[in-house]
């Protein structure tokens, strides 16, 4: 993935906020993965984002139009732009939408920028509960020391996701 192409992404998200379009966004998958453990190839970014209309239907017209003007192309379910795949990813509950509004402020080569914390990375992968998914969370728990197990179980408790990591944790 090419960091420039992911810089002007990001550039593009900060603006859509600041005017308004979106309420907020964050970085998740593994993209985020990366501010926590050692890189490893991953073919996308993905970007939660937070609408301001909560109606039955999500409208992510505007975003597409937005970076379509701007070149993006569709490839597959992504949108292709200076070299990068990315996607948006309406938040589908509540701890997406708590992921998204306490994400990390972080920079990104000089660019302020919102990813998803540690803590809510463990409590979304293991929501999805893949294979995949789950050894993403045995990377962050091996690499990643500086995980608030204290808010990691207070977040797992409240999703009721506590008792799946318990069993997944005495797999390990």
């Amino acid at each position: 993935m090419d960091i420039e192409g992911i810089k002007a992404i990001i550039v593009e998200m900060n603006e859509l906020e600041r005017r308004g379009v979106i309420e907020k966004y964050a970085i998740g998958g593994s993209v985020a993965m990366m501010r926590y453990t050692e890189p490893f190839f991953t073919k996308d970014l993905e970007l939660f984002v937070a609408l301001h209309s909560r109606g039955p239907l999500i409208d992510l017209a505007p975003l597409w139009n937005h970076f379509k003007s701007r070149g993006a192309e569709f490839r597959d379910h992504w949108l292709t732009w200076m070299g990068v795949d990315f996607e948006f990813l309406p938040s589908p509950g509540k701890l997406e939408e708590e992921a998204i509004r306490n994400a990390d402020e972080t920079e990104l080569e000089g660019l302020p920028a919102r990813v998803f914390a540690a803590e809510y990375l463990i409590a979304i992968y293991l929501k999805i509960g893949d294979r995949k998914r789950l050894a993403m969370i045995e990377m962050l728990l091996e690499q990643y020391k500086k995980i608030d197990r204290d808010r990691l179980h207070d977040i797992l408790d409240r999703y009721d996701l506590g008792k799946k990591f318990d069993e997944f944790h005495t797999k390990e």
